[in-house]
C-alpha cells in the first residue's frame, strides 16, 4: 500500500525537484523533506499544505491517495477540452 511519504516522492520527482531544491521552497532543511518522504514525520497542515501548493497537488491526494491535481489546474484542463469540443 503507497504511503503518503510515497505519493510526495513520486510528486517531487514528476516536477523536478531535489528534496534540497523543494525545502529551499518551502522552508525547512533538506532532512525534512526526507522524513516527510519516509513517511517518519507526519506535518502540521499548514506546513503539508504549502508543500502541496509547491508539488501543484492537494492535500487529499497526498494523504488518501485521490483527486492528485488542484482545483485551478482542473478547472484549466477541463477549459482547455472544452474550448477544443467546440472545434
Amino acid at each position: 500500500m503507497e504511503k503518503p511519504g510515497d505519493r510526495l516522492r513520486r510528486a517531487r520527482i514528476l516536477r523536478g525537484y531535489s528534496q534540497k531544491q523543494l525545502a529551499k521552497e518551502v522552508g525547512c532543511v533538506r532532512h525534512t523533506i526526507g522524513r516527510l518522504e519516509s513517511s517518519r514525520y507526519h506535518p502540521n497542515i499548514e506546513f503539508a499544505a504549502k508543500v502541496c501548493r509547491v508539488l501543484d497537488i492537494t492535500l487529499d491526494w497526498y494523504w488518501h491517495g485521490t483527486k492528485k491535481h488542484s482545483d485551478l489546474k482542473g478547472r484549466v484542463m477541463t477549459a482547455v477540452e472544452d474550448a477544443f469540443d467546440q472545434e
